[in-house]
């Protein structure tokens, strides 16, 4: 019987989503062909989700995005400021997602990280702006 709780209760934690990420639109660009998402559980988490197979094809040639199962590219960022959003990845890349207006402009910088713990930039390795965002 008590296995049967406990089975229930994880259902139910699973089901309202407790401890994972609800996602919702923060803004949608070039008609789907990129969004990016707010967790509903974290203000500071967000995801650029790119879907134009044209921008994917480009971005996975630079090789500084891998698409996922369903053929997307889904960058996981913080926000730094109400207009920008960037991490660190751990193969010394840096993601920079920045909203001016109605278009965003995604970069990824390659880097390295120096003695003292500081990330110093190095080449501009992908550069893509997004139109019509809202």
């Amino acid at each position: 019987m008590k296995k049967q709780h406990l089975l229930i209760i994880f259902l139910i934690i699973l089901s309202t989503n407790i401890y994972g990420a609800r996602w919702s639109v923060f803004s949608n660009c070039d008609s789907g062909d990129a969004v990016l998402d707010i967790n509903q559980f974290n203000q500071y988490e967000f995801q650029f989700v790119i879907r134009s197979p044209r921008i994917i094809d480009y971005l996975v040639k630079t090789d500084v995005n891998q698409r996922n199962n369903v053929g997307e590219i889904v960058i996981p960022l913080h926000r730094q400021s109400e207009n920008i959003w960037s991490k660190h990845h751990h193969r010394h890349f840096e993601y920079i997602l920045e909203r001016n207006y109605e278009f965003m402009h995604y970069k990824v910088f390659r880097g390295i990280i120096s003695q003292q713990g500081k990330w110093i930039r190095q080449e501009l390795l992908a550069d893509w702006q997004f139109y019509s965002c809202h």
